[in-house]
């Protein structure tokens, strides 16, 4: 980094200023004892890589943007381990798939669902973070078309981040609902709404994502509990409470509001439910239940959350049923309480017979 900073200022003669050089002619010797310097004053083994970081910025700038070129450099400077000059070329590659002239993208190209995943896996790891490289591609989806966060190549990265790193899962959930809310504000915030098929999909994206992350802290309940990981719930938190600011939990689609088809505001009730009773956040109770009391939940809200119950024991789906129960009576959340029981009735009579006389034993009523 210090041998890029002298080379780019270090002056060729005292007083010459810059439309003069393009008057002179540079004194060919002048400039290599210069170099020869500059080469002189870098440790040997900062050497090979100060060559190759003068070196690779030359190509981009004098050539096409051509995709398998800038792959080539990017392998190298991989192997380089250059950071600064890694993370340029990752951003021409990313704008390359999602910024080209041609309709559409190459991302959504059926041949490249998978290479927003394998450059992630092949080569920014263990170079960049994966929040580093997942901001990579937030940054260049800011500035795309709002439908490319619905193509299959960014669904397929986002279970990659889901899995590596959860934090920079819940930044990608977040970009996304900033995202839609900029290009289509809520203009209401109840009620249902036509939509145009591009928010239509991103709306579906997100509910999906919103799905994953209930289904990450169902899954992670202790370890989410544990002190070490407070920030997560810290971010989670901020994001449902930015869907609420955004009128996102209320708003429909422009279907009946007794179809039997999850929805967007469904997903985010289900996570801020489950937050606010599992994991007994005190400090975040008013902001959960503020989102609580503006939904209107419909008879399948809950559809989700009580199957993930029913996974356990009847015992303890039971007791899993009655500790929401109550907890939603004693905010008189009672809409909320009558779909959760809405929900576990309708698992209840779907159950096996012989299952359905076990339940019915700790007294199901």
């Amino acid at each position: 980094m210090c041998c890029f900073v002298v080379g780019e200022n270090v002056p060729l003669s005292g007083t010459r200023t810059r439309d003069d050089q393009e008057e002179e002619t540079i004194d060919e010797d002048e400039l290599m004892k210069t170099v020869e310097k500059i080469y002189d004053t870098i440790p040997t083994y900062y050497r090979r890589h100060s060559i190759a970081s003068h070196a690779l910025p030359l190509a981009p700038a004098n050539c096409p943007h051509h995709h398998t070129l800038v792959s080539t450099l990017l392998d190298i400077c991989l192997s380089f381990g250059l950071v600064h000059e890694s993370r340029r070329l990752l951003g021409i590659i990313l704008k390359i798939a999602f910024l080209s002239t041609n309709s559409p993208p190459p991302i959504t190209h059926p041949g490249h669902v998978s290479f927003l995943a394998d450059l992630l896996a092949n080569g920014a790891i263990p170079l960049f973070s994966v929040s580093t490289f997942s901001r990579a591609v937030i940054d260049t989806l800011a500035q795309s078309n709002i439908s490319l966060w619905a193509c299959k190549a960014v669904a397929r990265f986002s279970r990659s981040v889901e899995v590596a790193d959860i934090d920079s899962f819940i930044t990608l959930l977040d970009s996304l609902v900033e995202t839609m809310y900029h290009h289509h504000p809520v203009r209401s915030g109840k009620g249902k709404e036509k939509e145009n098929l591009d928010i239509v999909a991103i709306r579906h994206r997100l509910h999906d994502w919103t799905n994953r992350l209930f289904a990450v802290t169902a899954s992670t309940s202790a370890a989410l509990a544990d002190e070490s990981r407070h920030l997560d719930i810290d971010c989670i938190v901020m994001l449902l409470d930015r869907c609420r600011s955004y009128g996102m939990h209320t708003l429909r689609l422009g279907t009946s509001p007794q179809s039997s088809q999850e929805e967007l505001p469904d997903a985010i009730t289900i996570l801020a439910t489950h937050l606010h009773i599992a994991h007994s956040l005190a400090d975040y109770d008013s902001c959960l239940l503020h989102l609580l009391r503006e939904v209107s939940p419909i008879p399948t809200t809950f559809t989700r959350l009580v199957e993930h119950m029913h996974r356990g024991s009847a015992q303890e789906f039971i007791a899993s049923l009655q500790q929401f129960s109550s907890a939603l009576q004693i905010h008189k959340l009672l809409q909320l309480d009558a779909s959760l029981w809405a929900c576990a009735l309708r698992v209840f009579e779907s159950t096996p017979k012989g299952t359905s006389e076990e339940i019915q034993k700790p007294g199901f009523h």
